[in-house]
């Protein structure tokens, strides 16, 4: 199971770097539906962090 966390905390964070790049490109441009989408990057990316802590802690 130790694959799986580094696959989810990998995902996890390209989730949150292409977020954040999104983020940054939404404020230059005002553009709602960037903003949309990296609101949704950010949501996956804290359900990625939180799914990978519980693998490491309840897993046996």
């Amino acid at each position: 199971m130790k694959e799986t966390e580094i696959i989810i905390l990998v995902a996890s964070f390209i989730c949150g770097a292409v977020g954040s790049l999104l983020a940054k490109r939404a404020k230059k441009k005002s553009s709602y539906m960037l903003l949309y989408i990296s609101t949704a990057l950010a949501v996956l990316t804290f359900i990625g962090i939180v799914a990978a802590v519980i693998f490491v802690f309840f897993d046996k």
